[in-house]
């Protein structure tokens, strides 16, 4: 795919220092210095540092990465509802075999973040406030109630595995000094897993409360990362309460209508606050980046192609409408498995 070609076109960090000092090694000898001093050495392309964003929904911050110059891309489940803004491979990261082609990306020699949004549909505080769905969790079974009905403990059985799994993989990137972030609301009873309470115990992992509201959201919503980035830090921003909000709920013809799903969808002033903090904590590592003010341009360059295409009422080049449909019908058919073959 295009993350394939690009990182294979490039050089890692390592392999770029070690040409640099094998140059200059070959290159000594007794005649006189040149009189015309070396180029300087140009910033890493960021194309050399890979991005993956797990349970990914929209791409929103794969595609803010990827405006920036980084290599990114999104992993979710086929049933993911949002239309996606970036590269986005289909993962059941409940099922094993789904985990298994994770793990393949995330070894990758390149990774050098991974963000993680779990969803907290099981795990939401929300369900809590009647009338409406029926809690699934609580403090006390923060892996689910002792009398969910059958269709109830398969949703909370596979959102364990996620849970679970985003887990292992923050330890493993603390292990191999990758970056890493865990959304979810700041409440969410997903932070009572033990996997992911015990991630707190690690030095270095920390948590970042934020409200989504000052970062573009539209609703009052109040956040949690956990992360060992350390200029996420600078996102611990809550309501300085000079805007309006949202209603969460409201009056529709025959019922109330909750609009937690309208907040699913990571904000892009939140997607280029984050870009820039990844940035700057790489620099702060040693690397040879792009400046900071080199990223803010690409993504206010993004930024006002949004708006462009908002206000001429279309849709942006990266969500291309099919004008004249492919095949002049579809037809469908019943089969069995053993005709299929």
């Amino acid at each position: 795919g295009e993350v394939s070609r690009d990182l294979s076109r490039s050089r890692s960090p390592c392999s770029v220092a070690s040409s640099s000092s094998k140059c200059s090694s070959s290159s000594v000898s007794n005649s006189p210095a040149p009189s015309t001093p070396p180029a300087p050495e140009m910033p890493l392309s960021l194309s050399v540092f890979l991005v993956l964003e797990l349970c990914s929904g929209s791409g929103r911050l794969s595609q803010a990465f990827k405006h920036a110059g980084f290599s990114a891309l999104g992993i979710d489940h086929s049933y993911n509802r949002f239309e996606k803004n970036a590269l986005t491979i289909s993962i059941d990261l409940a099922s094993c075999d789904g985990q298994a082609d994770a793990w393949a990306w995330l070894r990758h020699p390149k990774l050098s973040f991974t963000s993680m949004a779990p969803p907290c549909g099981t795990a939401t505080r929300a369900r809590e406030k009647q009338p409406g769905p029926r809690p699934l969790r609580s403090d006390a079974f923060p892996r689910g109630l002792p009398d969910l009905k059958p269709h109830e403990q398969v949703r909370v059985d596979k959102a364990n595995a996620v849970y679970d799994f985003c887990a292992l993989v923050a330890g493993y990137c603390m292990e191999c000094g990758i970056l890493f972030m865990v959304e979810n609301p700041l409440r969410s009873l997903m932070w009572a897993i033990p996997g992911m309470h015990a991630l707190l115990e690690i030095p270095g992992v920390f948590d970042v409360r934020y409200d989504a509201c000052m970062f573009g959201g539209l609703r009052l919503k109040h956040q949690r990362l956990r992360t060992n980035v350390s200029k996420l830090s600078d996102m611990a921003v809550l309501c300085d309460g000079s805007h309006d909000h949202l209603p969460w709920s409201s009056a529709g013809a025959s019922a109330i209508i909750f609009h937690t799903g309208d907040e699913t969808m990571y904000p892009h002033d939140f997607c280029a606050q984050v870009v820039q903090s990844v940035v700057e904590e790489l620099r702060g590592t040693g690397m040879d980046v792009p400046s900071q003010r080199n990223v803010e341009l690409k993504l206010k360059l993004a930024e006002a192609k949004r708006h462009a295409a908002a206000a001429a009422g279309r849709q942006t080049r990266l969500r291309k409408s099919t004008l004249v449909p492919e095949f002049a019908k579809v037809l469908s058919y019943n089969t069995t498995a053993l005709m299929a073959h």
